[in-house]
């Protein structure tokens, strides 16, 4: 059996695994009814999100969404060759005309920052589920529309899933009741926690800038972007 297969394997069997063995600490008397049923009410909306998410992703996916968005990401990180693409210019040497889209080279560094950017807004403004689920699958497709290395930037979603949700309530479950165990606003929580959270922003961002450094070297070449793909994948997923 091979590592895909294996992996396909448990990610099938792990969820009906942790639901049987929660099966058997309430039959046994381990875990009480009434802490199972106050564990459920908590996990189940939070499992429905991710149920929901999940099922948008497959959707956007199927239709394409995520190829034209990271397409227009990689785009928009890249510049024109031969110094632009616009209509009728004449290029530098020959006195060519340029083509109206004109192939685009990047920075694989650049892109990379956009990605935190993105990545960070996504988790402190929307929720570190939001980005797990949704820009995680955006991110490793951008890579391969780039045809670039795509675990840092995968990894960088990830670990910004997490170590960005310290700026705001809505950012992670635990800073609602951290908010409310505190008595709290937005405001007076970012104050407290700017710093800490900055940090926590930084420091995985320079570990995996220094372990990744020869994959985010060097250039890139941007797919081409249409903008009639954009709206015929918008009307697919709504």
């Amino acid at each position: 059996m091979t590592g895909t297969a294996i992996t396909k394997l448990m990610a099938a069997t792990t969820p009906a695994a942790l639901f049987a063995a929660g099966l058997i600490l309430v039959a046994t008397g381990v875990l009480s009814q009434a802490s199972a049923l106050d564990l459920a009410a908590r996990t189940a909306p939070i499992l429905l999100f991710v149920v929901a998410m999940t099922i948008v992703t497959e959707l956007s996916d199927d239709a394409g969404l995520f190829r034209v968005l990271t397409a227009w990401l990689a785009r928009f990180g890249a510049r024109p060759f031969e110094g632009g693409s616009r209509r009728g210019r004449v290029g530098p040497r020959r006195g060519l005309v340029e083509p109206q889209h004109a192939p685009r080279r990047g920075r694989v560094m650049f892109l990379w920052l956009l990605v935190v950017v993105l990545a960070s807004l996504s988790t402190a403004f929307l929720s570190l589920d939001t980005t797990a689920v949704l820009v995680t699958p955006l991110v490793v497709s951008l890579a391969r529309h780039a045809r670039i290395h795509p675990l840092p930037f995968a990894l960088t979603t990830v670990w910004l899933a997490n170590t960005a949700s310290l700026f705001l309530p809505v950012s992670n479950l635990t800073n609602l009741l951290a908010r409310q165990h505190l008595g709290l606003d937005p405001a007076e929580f970012l104050h407290l926690l700017w710093a800490p959270a900055l940090l926590r922003v930084l420091v995985p961002l320079a570990f995996l800038s220094t372990i990744f450094r020869s994959d985010l070297r060097g250039t890139y070449t941007a797919p081409r972007f249409r903008w009639w793909r954009t709206s015929a994948c918008c009307g697919s997923v709504a």
